[in-house]
């Protein structure tokens, strides 16, 4: 079965509506406001994503394709902007911004 999956070519546009679909559509930039937003609310599950290839110092073109569904060969420079601007929102939600987050859901950080 594996080998059936591994011998049958996909492209990756093809791929991604699929599991892309699920998400909310992605602004170019992240919002930037010191508090968490309806827009990061949205895409916390992107976020996520996002810490863990950041910290094992993943290629950015990997992790802007495979995570956020961006077309890298259309506009580099464009995608990424999108991507380091959702990089960095993630990381401020992961550090900081969660705790807001807790604290609307009536729950303590923890210390």
């Amino acid at each position: 079965m594996i080998a059936e999956y591994l011998a049958t070519e996909y492209t990756l546009n093809s791929l991604l509506p699929t599991w892309f679909e699920v998400f909310a559509v992605l602004r170019k930039i992240a919002p930037d406001d010191a508090f968490i937003t309806a827009y990061d609310r949205e895409h916390m599950a992107i976020y996520a994503r996002l810490v863990s290839p950041h910290d094992a110092e993943a290629d950015w073109i990997d992790t802007a394709i495979l995570i956020l569904g961006l077309d890298v060969m259309a506009d580099e420079a464009a995608a990424f902007a999108c991507f380091q601007s959702h990089t960095e929102r993630a990381l401020w939600v992961a550090t900081e911004g969660y705790r807001q987050a807790l604290a609307e859901a009536g729950l303590s950080s923890p210390s």
